[in-house]
């Protein structure tokens, strides 16, 4: 269960990240 909050929380910052670079 934590594991799929964390990866939750990765997923995140990524698509915040990408749509900074694009």
């Amino acid at each position: 269960m934590i594991q799929n909050i964390l990866s939750m929380g990765n997923e995140k910052i990524n698509s915040k990240c990408w749509k900074e670079i694009k």
